[in-house]
């Protein structure tokens, strides 16, 4: 009896995929009466394409492969990857698997960086933080500045959990942003993550951290959750794309959650123990539109921290970096407007001198600002306050 090929083993990983990562397809496939004579691909209604199996060779009853295909090949949105399987004897089988493509997320929009409270602005303006305590309040939220370079001030909730042993539920404290009408912006890039700097520290071993993201369109059960690490108050960048959550209570597929109808943004300090939470510079994360000018340099590098200026009378004076190229001083508002420039700073002035000047002539405003030094190999950035 002629047999006929039979899937018997069929995956991906990742199930989503950035632009950086490699999407692996691998699987086994059989036939018990015959000879597998060729494997092929495609993606979507796109053409077929050959797959070499493990062992080099189409020519046995079973052959597995494992394709590895490059991220940034696939554009954002759901993809089907159909593997093709032909018999010597001219039958075949087919078969695909779902992923997730998020594309080149950059962060395009601002939630918040605690510094400028213009930046919020771009939200509701009912947006809000406020802090949850399950059980008992013992915590509390307030927004601190850190003098060390890079952070400025950034939102920290201090908490103290204690679990009952008459609750049957677990006690918890979150710090959340509230936005009482959903957040919906068709002129907007689509949201497809966020991003965040943070650190943490908890006393329990088994204490964890968990975001959470919340939409009204999934009415049943609308929580959408990650953990994320304990950094033991090292500060930390994360940024995750919806892909990554996971819904709690239902397990409905992540992409329930509506892109752009957002009212909560939460995160949870969970199990007994005391510690903190500390957050800054949030952004929304797109696969197009214009990048947050100045958020990606927050984020990719690493920071300076002894201080690089001091005030002095109607002026700043910053400390060069020491080198044998020559230098330049960019001064930005926190939105990315350039304010001041100086290039061709050589190698033997050990410090700059700025009058809080713009790059006309006119006094700048008040206000919190970023100063970046670069040089071959060097970069170096700091906020720092201007007070009129």
């Amino acid at each position: 009896t002629r047999g006929t090929p039979q899937m018997v083993h069929f995956g991906a990983y990742p199930k989503t995929v950035r632009d950086d990562d490699t999407l692996q397809v691998f699987g086994t496939v059989l036939d018990t009466a015959g000879v597998i004579c060729s494997l092929s691909y495609r993606i979507d209604n796109a053409a077929y394409n050959p797959v070499s199996p493990l062992d080099g060779t189409c020519d046995g009853p079973s052959e597995s492969w494992s394709l590895v295909l490059p991220g940034k090949t696939l554009g954002y949105g759901k993809h089907r990857i159909y593997i093709k399987a032909q018999s010597v004897n001219g039958d075949s089988v087919t078969d695909f698997v779902e992923i997730q493509a998020s594309g080149t997320l950059k962060p395009t929009l601002w939630i918040d960086n605690f510094d400028d409270k213009n930046l919020v602005s771009m939200l509701p303006t009912n947006a809000r933080w406020y802090k949850y305590h399950c059980g008992t309040d013992s915590s509390t939220l307030s927004t601190v500045f850190d003098t060390l370079a890079p952070f400025g001030a950034n939102l920290r909730t201090e908490f103290s959990i204690v679990q009952p042993g008459d609750l049957s539920y677990e006690v918890y404290a979150s710090t959340y942003l509230a936005l009482d009408t959903i957040f919906m912006d068709t002129a907007r890039p689509p949201i497809r993550g966020i991003t965040f700097r943070y650190a943490s520290t908890h006393s329990a071993a088994t204490g964890s951290f968990v975001l959470e993201v919340q939409s009204n369109r999934v009415k049943d059960y609308d929580h959408f959750n990650k953990i994320i690490e304990n950094t033991g108050g090292t500060w930390k960048t994360l940024s995750l794309s919806w892909g990554d959550f996971a819904q709690y209570g239902w397990g409905k597929p992540v992409d329930s959650l509506a892109l752009k109808s957002i009212n909560k943004i939460e995160f949870r300090m969970r199990h007994e123990g005391k510690g903190w939470l500390a957050l800054d510079n949030l952004a929304f994360l797109s696969d197009s539109g214009n990048s947050v000018i100045g958020i990606k340099d927050l984020h990719s590098h690493v920071w300076n921290r002894e201080p690089v200026y001091r005030q002095m009378y109607r002026g700043i004076l910053f400390s060069m970096p020491e080198t044998k190229n020559r230098a330049s001083l960019m001064i930005y508002t926190l939105k990315g407007a350039l304010v001041f420039r100086a290039d061709h700073i050589t190698p033997d002035k050990k410090s700059f001198y700025w009058d809080c000047r713009s790059s006309g002539g006119q006094r700048v405003p008040a206000g919190l600002y970023i100063a970046r030094i670069t040089a071959p190999g060097v970069i170096r950035e700091s906020k720092f306050y201007i007070v009129r």
